[in-house]
């Protein structure tokens, strides 16, 4: 009885490890600098931007840009399309909200964005 004890705890006991796995690893978010350039070639100053991901395992990013039309926020690697929040005139409309043809792709070593935005 005893040595079926010992067996059944023991298979037990694979049988867990087997089933303990780790979750995959998701890429670590990193700081990038966004530009925002107007048509008119001005920078994007006070603009709420909004960074929206593509894929449950990203993270959206955003904030409003300063007087040099920048913003720094966090954001992990890969494909995002942006929108402005609230967007004054000076901003196309194509750009007030979530669309396809406004994505770009940011990479484990971007640093800086540049969006210059075009009527």
């Amino acid at each position: 009885m005893r040595t079926r004890l010992v067996a059944s705890l023991g298979l037990c006991a694979l049988l867990l490890a087997g089933c303990s796995s780790a979750p995959p690893n998701k890429p670590e978010p990193i700081e990038v600098t966004v530009t925002v350039t107007l048509p008119n070639g001005q920078p994007g100053r006070d603009l709420q931007l909004m960074m929206l991901p593509t894929s449950s395992e990203q993270m959206q990013g955003g904030g409003k840009t300063d007087a040099k039309g920048t913003v720094k926020t966090k954001i992990t690697p890969g494909k995002y399309t942006y929108a402005f929040d609230g967007a004054p005139a000076s901003v196309p409309k194509k750009y007030h909200s979530n669309d396809a043809a406004n994505s770009i792709d940011v990479t484990p070593t971007s640093t800086s964005i540049e969006l210059k935005l075009a009527n």
